[in-house]
């Protein structure tokens, strides 16, 4: 039996973790993180855990797409600087620290703009606590919050880069992954496995979580460098090409489900090569005969 992972949220119980342990032949990890706290904090063998990253419809977010379309709806214009935040709204995902940000922004870029798309998980009024502390900045001209959206493939072709502000508890974000996909620059905090797919200034820049001037610096530095800009959109994209694919996650699964096959089937071999205790052995034709007469 196999079990996939993708969250670094703790497991829970001790019967939870027992089953990890136990209960399985193998366990896919979305993300080396995972598998290091797999094995950290549960004591899991590092032999049955693989490593298997999501992928993303290419087809679906490879550049070119329309650029205006998704402007047009929320009202920027081609030539304003657009900065896009796009995920589920809860406090570790950043985007409080993002709006902290703005005001940096806006200082030497009053034209400037974010979008923050996606909606609360659970408790929608997180997606209200955003909307208050854009509020009580001043910032409602600036910063659009554009709720939940099926069209995510036209909201990174409007975007000048996608901003990933989480603090913590990330494993390797999907949102990175369409990015890289759709051939935005992105800003990313050092988290999770986020370190391990953006390489600092060559398909991406890296921010330390919760610093909000440094994340400031980064959109000012694609703002005002387009050249790095896009330097590392076209890295990122190539990337997302030769890493990202459904061909090339589903050659990892089947490498993987192979592996466990062949060690079934070794350990069938050496049940079959072991001799039977006596007691076990079936009777023989001679001993069966002795015993009839």
């Amino acid at each position: 039996m196999s079990r996939a992972r993708c969250i670094t949220d703790p497991i829970g119980t001790r019967s939870r973790a027992f089953v990890f342990k136990h209960g399985c032949s193998q366990i896919v990890a979305d993300a080396s993180v995972i598998k290091r706290q797999l094995v950290e904090e549960h004591g899991i063998d590092p032999g049955k855990i693989e490593v298997i990253g999501s992928a993303v419809d290419l087809e679906k977010f490879t550049p070119p797409r329309d650029r205006t379309k998704f402007r047009r709806e929320i009202g920027v214009g081609d030539e304003i600087p657009l900065i896009g935040n796009v995920g589920m709204i809860r406090p570790d995902k950043g985007q409080l620290e993002l709006v902290k940000s703005a005001p940096l922004v806006l200082e030497k870029y009053p034209d400037a703009r974010f979008v923050i798309v996606g909606q609360g998980t659970g408790i929608l009024k997180r997606g209200i606590n955003v909307r208050n502390a854009i509020d009580r900045a001043g910032l409602a001209d600036s910063i659009i919050m554009a709720g939940y959206r099926w069209d995510t493939p036209d909201v990174y072709a409007a975007c000048d880069m996608i901003v990933i502000a989480s603090l913590r508890t990330e494993a390797s974000p999907i949102v990175l992954r369409e990015a890289f996909a759709s051939g935005r620059p992105v800003i990313a905090t050092n988290v999770g496995d986020i370190p391990e797919i953006v390489r600092d200034r060559e398909n991406g820049l890296l921010i330390e979580p919760g610093n909000i001037r440094a994340m400031a610096s980064a959109i000012l530095e694609f703002i005002s460098n387009p050249e790095l800009a896009a330097h590392c959109a076209a890295n990122g994209l190539r990337y997302a090409i030769e890493n990202f694919s459904f061909d090339k996650m589903m050659e990892s699964k089947l490498r993987a489900d192979f592996k466990i096959v062949r060690a079934k089937r070794a350990m069938e071999e050496r049940a079959e090569a072991i001799p039977a205790s006596p007691e076990l052995r079936p009777p023989s034709d001679d001993l069966s005969k002795s015993q009839k007469n």
